[in-house]
């Protein structure tokens, strides 16, 4: 099928924030943005199929980025399925 658009999202700081209020490992509960946990942690497949599962779980919930994409949407009346999405972290992007 054929996407009608392509979306670049990035996603950061509200789905991590939230992550942590979920998830029941305690050092990543504590750790603060800037701590190098995140840079081991975002190099294991499994932490982010774990995080990508908890965005997909309540999208809308669990991410402002993704909450504003799903209003852009429901106000043009665009189907998010005929929608390409790609999630890069923000830092990805930096030229």
């Amino acid at each position: 099928m054929k996407k009608a658009e392509l979306h670049l999202i990035t996603v950061g700081n509200s789905l991590i924030s939230n992550y942590q209020k979920v998830v029941d490992d305690p050092k990543i509960k504590r750790a603060g943005m800037g701590d190098e946990i995140w840079s081991e942690l975002i190099k294991r497949p499994l932490f982010l199929k774990g995080v990508y599962d908890f965005l997909c779980d309540n999208p809308k919930e669990n991410s402002a980025e993704l909450n504003s994409f799903l209003r852009y949407c429901e106000e043009r009346k665009i189907k998010p399925q005929m929608c390409e999405i790609y999630l890069p972290r923000g830092d990805e992007l930096k030229g």
